[in-house]
């Protein structure tokens, strides 16, 4: 995924996205911080976290809402 995928997933899902694995291999066509000015631009910033190299979050998910 690029950039402009990371701001297209944001415009079909309402939740929040993880996007990881930034800047973990050569290849990486994006960078950490292009992610997040992209999504600040977008007024997505809130839903979409990047994190840094080693950081976790917990979420609470309801077996109700999953279905």
């Amino acid at each position: 995924m690029d950039a402009k995928d990371v701001m297209d997933a944001a415009s079909c899902w309402p939740g929040e996205l993880v996007v990881n694995h930034l800047e973990a291999l050569d290849h990486c066509p994006v960078t950490r911080e292009e992610v997040r000015a992209l999504a600040q631009d977008g007024g997505v910033a809130d839903r979409v976290w990047v994190p840094e190299d080693g950081q976790c979050r917990r979420y609470k998910v309801s077996l109700a809402a999953i279905g």
